[in-house]
């Protein structure tokens, strides 16, 4: 995955998780988790716009929906919960590249600003290596046997 340089920082982290039907046959779901990236202490402006997106693919490869908007949260004026989505995916076969727009209005916890912000990802389909699992390896300790 990769991003678009912007005029702001990405005050948000996009996690996308394939399901393994999608990277062996070319169709399936992709799951969207946008969420706030706590280094930037901001969060949802809930009295703004609620988070939206835009999704495109190249090479015949199809997107459902083509855009989205998250549901709206009245009972807070803040939060820090992650807004997902699902996108089914056809014709997307590994190294399928797919783009994200985003548009979201984050709020600075102490600054005191919150502001529009859009911004761009790029997510590349291809296989985890590891799919979650930790690695055998623990840090400093290389392959040493006991």
């Amino acid at each position: 995955m990769s991003a678009t340089p912007s005029d702001h920082p990405y005050y948000i982290k996009l996690r996308a998780d394939a399901g393994a039907e999608l990277l062996t046959t070319g169709s399936g779901l992709l799951k969207l988790g946008f969420h706030i990236d706590p280094i930037h202490h901001v969060h949802w402006n809930n009295l703004a716009a609620p988070l939206q997106f835009t999704a495109s693919a190249a090479g015949g490869t199809t997107v459902f929906p083509e855009k989205s908007t998250a549901a709206k949260v009245e009972s807070h004026e803040a939060d820090l919960d992650p807004r997902e989505f699902m996108l089914d995916l056809d014709k997307a076969p590994a190294g399928s590249k797919i783009t994200i727009e985003v548009s979201y209005f984050p709020c600075h916890d102490t600054e005191g600003w919150c502001k529009a912000v859009t911004q761009t990802f790029h997510i590349t389909l291809t296989p985890d290596p590891d799919a979650g699992r930790p690695s055998r390896q623990r840090p400093g300790r290389g392959n040493r046997r006991r």
